[in-house]
């Protein structure tokens, strides 16, 4: 490797080498500064937990002022600094091994806070030692690797020792959610998404299903378009999707429970007559427009006549001048042309 000297900070000259090493130093001393920071932040949480003289029933216990404590001299919220009280305790008596690399500088803050959120679980103490210990052996080989890999490594180690501590099944379902409607939604449309329970999105997927397959072949929806309307009868509290092939015998034909649960308000003289429109249903792909074909019984519109404009007034016309031109010379033309005979000159008389 090649060195480039230059002029550093307060101009002292600077080898790229001695930059890098002083980079890894200052990364070391770091990390034993973060590590005692958490080990005065676990003395303060023994003193103030610890003696509780009776005020662990107080609506503000012990932690609560080791809290606030911690919050007020490191300027961190009580969110912030209960998580900091969290990890000082549980490197003081839960991973003192990983403690004991963190404190000599070999792995950043950020990792052991990882290490201390993903083995809260493990509830056993000498499956917790064993964990500790393989994980503290570890560390030296993560540099370098992503956070979500570092998680990876850590439940490896702990699927290997403790699979029932392993963080899978609960940090996905505290994701769970739906959501309905987006700013972009294209007009007559809604967005749904979400996360669901394994078991309930099995039940809703079944449902669905069911319903969609209540009506017959004529219904002009498609097997996803008789889902979607089949959670929104569902919403409605209805439990059977009507058919709309249009057929009045047809034994799934029958009321909409989504009628019912939906009022529309509309101004007008005379009750509209309900007509299906054959563009919200059938393949998504085909090209929503409408039949050129008109049919007989549609009305025709016919513009009424516009009424003849009455005739614009215009004033009487001037008399001539009395005064006659008098006649002048005629021009004649000096000489008069021959008419155009045929294409072969005439001869001259004998």
């Amino acid at each position: 490797m090649f060195e480039h000297p230059g002029i550093g900070a307060g101009g002292v000259l600077v080898h790229d080498v001695g930059v890098v090493d002083l980079m890894i130093h200052f990364a070391r001393v770091e990390n034993q500064s973060a590590a005692g920071r958490l080990t005065a932040i676990a003395d303060l949480a023994m003193l103030r937990v610890d003696d509780q003289q009776g005020r662990q029933w107080w609506a503000c216990d012990g932690w609560d002022a080791a809290v606030a404590e911690v919050g007020a001299a490191l300027g961190l919220g009580k969110r912030e600094a209960s998580g900091q009280l969290s990890i000082a305790v549980a490197l003081r008596f839960r991973l003192p091994r990983v403690a004991a690399v963190f404190a000599d500088g070999g792995v950043s803050a950020r990792t052991v806070g990882t290490i201390c959120w993903r083995t809260r679980l493990v509830e056993d103490p000498n499956t917790l030692a064993v964990i500790d210990a393989a994980l503290a052996g570890a560390l030296c080989e993560w540099a370098g690797l992503s956070r979500k890999k570092i998680e990876k490594k850590i439940d490896g180690w702990v699927q290997k020792f403790d699979p029932a501590a392993v963080l899978k099944v609960r940090s996905a379902a505290r994701r769970r959610g739906v959501g309905v409607g987006k700013p972009d939604d294209e007009t007559g449309i809604a967005s749904i998404w979400g996360a669901l329970l394994a078991t309930d999105a099995e039940l809703l997927d079944r449902v669905l299903t069911e319903m969609a397959r209540q009506v017959c072949e004529n219904d002009p929806r498609t097997f996803g378009q008789r889902r979607a309307d089949a959670l929104g009868v569902l919403a409605a509290r209805g439990d059977r999707l009507a058919c709309q092939c249009g057929d009045p015998d047809c034994p799934a034909a029958g009321p909409d429970a989504r009628a019912a649960a939906v009022m529309i308000h509309v101004l007008t003289d005379g009750l509209p007559v309900p007509v299906a429109d054959p563009l919200l249903h059938g393949d998504p792909a085909a090209p929503a427009t409408p039949a050129s074909t008109r049919s007989a019984s549609e009305p025709v519109f016919t513009p009424e006549p516009v009424p003849a404009s009455e005739p614009a007034f215009s004033p009487a016309p001037e008399p001539a001048s009395s005064a006659t031109p008098e006649p002048g010379p005629v021009a004649t033309p000096a000489h008069t042309p021959a008419p155009a005979t045929d294409s072969q000159p005439a001869e001259a008389p004998a």
